[in-house]
């Protein structure tokens, strides 16, 4: 392999850090497990904020947020943090 070859290949990611050239299978991977965890990540979100919205007026004032906090907090898409 090239000098050049090597460092396009530097340049764009495609080794590990072991300097090995990283399989395409190792890429798709890496990106369905990258998009599952935040699938869940989205779930857990929406699950917190429904049992957020459930909580009485006393318990939300022993964990010291009000209704207002929890009204702006469901209000937010399950997407955004």
């Amino acid at each position: 392999m090239t000098d050049y070859a090597r460092e396009s290949r530097q340049e764009w990611g495609r080794l590990d850090r072991y300097n090995q050239p990283v399989s395409w299978n190792a890429i798709t991977k890496s990106l369905l497990m990258g998009f599952v965890d935040c699938l869940i990540a989205w779930q857990q979100r929406a699950s917190e904020r429904h049992h957020l919205s459930g909580l009485d007026d006393r318990l939300l004032k022993d964990i010291g947020i009000t209704r207002a906090d929890v009204d702006q907090e469901i209000s937010k898409p399950f997407w955004q943090r």
